[in-house]
């Protein structure tokens, strides 16, 4: 199940992608580049556009496409998820704070909380917390946010099921991480993922550019370490790991360097960190998504094996999960 709403996620994303076909795509920094004028046909003449994408509450994601032209006009932005993408909150997003075992939870609703109208708060909080408490120390948080979201029979959101989804981490730390579902039917909550706080990588830095001191490097490790969004995402992507590879791969003049984090399995997905020397920060971290085209079928490949395809030819689309 959690893969199925997984692929679902990414369909959307291919949502994104399939506007950069016709001359729209969503970028890196938060903006969006649009055509102003009607999409031309694709052309063998295409350039490569990067750009990314995230769900409402987890992932960020960076893609590349093929686009013919396009002029850029700026998205305005609510925040941002743990993994640093934006987040645009639905206008009617509310916040409720209720105490379960002298722990203050807020409950953080879309879609004009339909769940409530089946299960008081206070019930549906302490239903949460009793098996989310158990996993990735969340239990020694005073206070938790837990996303409430809403599923639905269709994208039209008018026939909500019994099931919601949560995900639940510290209000002031995006780490640990804990989702799941609730079933409003039978009140049972189901743990999907849970996510410790990051501890103890080590990390096998390569820098063939030459741009990284040893004290530079150490920095760097730390950073990816104790970052609330490049943790959040390595724990995301790698599930807990004890070491990386590290890969320098662009530097700039003003103290920025890129590093691509890789696992030693063969289908690891990279997650890219981007991080500023000077302040000794980190400015972005996302995960890198490739983007094959075999037979005008553009496959997304996610973590090296899961998939999602979809055609374009110039005027429809469909998406699919492999």
């Amino acid at each position: 199940m959690r893969r199925e709403y997984r692929l679902a996620a990414y369909a959307l994303a291919v949502s994104a992608l399939l506007l950069a076909a016709s001359g729209a795509v969503v970028v890196a920094d938060g903006s969006v580049t649009d055509s102003t004028d009607e999409s031309p046909e694709p052309t063998n003449g295409t350039v490569t556009s990067s750009g990314t994408y995230t769900d409402a509450d987890t992932e960020t994601v960076d893609v590349s496409v093929t686009n013919t032209s396009a002029t850029t006009f700026t998205v305005s932005e609510a925040g941002r998820t743990c993994s640093g993408a934006l987040r645009v909150d639905a206008p009617n997003r509310t916040r409720t704070d209720v105490r379960v075992d002298g722990v203050t939870v807020t409950l953080i609703e879309a879609h004009g909380g339909e769940a409530f109208d089946e299960i008081d708060r206070q019930r549906f909080a302490a239903l949460v917390w009793d098996e989310f408490s158990t996993s990735a120390g969340l239990s020694e948080s005073e206070h938790v946010e837990l996303r409430v979201n809403q599923y639905y029979e269709s994208v039209d959101r008018e026939e909500p099921t019994d099931t919601v989804g949560v995900r639940a981490s510290p209000a002031d730390s995006c780490l640990p991480s804990v989702a799941g579902t609730v079933s409003l039917d039978n009140e049972s909550v189901d743990v999907r993922s849970a996510q410790p706080a990051l501890d103890d990588l080590d990390l096998t830095i390569t820098d063939t550019i030459g741009v990284l001191d040893d004290e530079e490097r150490t920095l760097v490790e730390r950073l990816v370490e104790n970052d609330s969004q490049a943790s959040y995402t390595v724990q995301q992507r790698f599930d807990d790991p004890s070491a990386l590879a590290a890969t320098v791969v662009e530097a700039t003049n003003d103290g920025e360097v890129a590093l691509e984090l890789t696992a030693s399995s063969s289908d690891s997905p990279t997650v890219v960190v981007r991080i500023d020397l000077e302040t000794e920060s980190v400015v972005t971290a996302y995960t890198k998504l490739s983007i094959e085209v075999v037979d005008e079928t553009d496959t997304v490949v996610v973590d090296g094996n899961e998939t999602v395809t979809f055609e374009t030819n110039g005027t429809a689309s469909s998406a699919s999960g492999d």
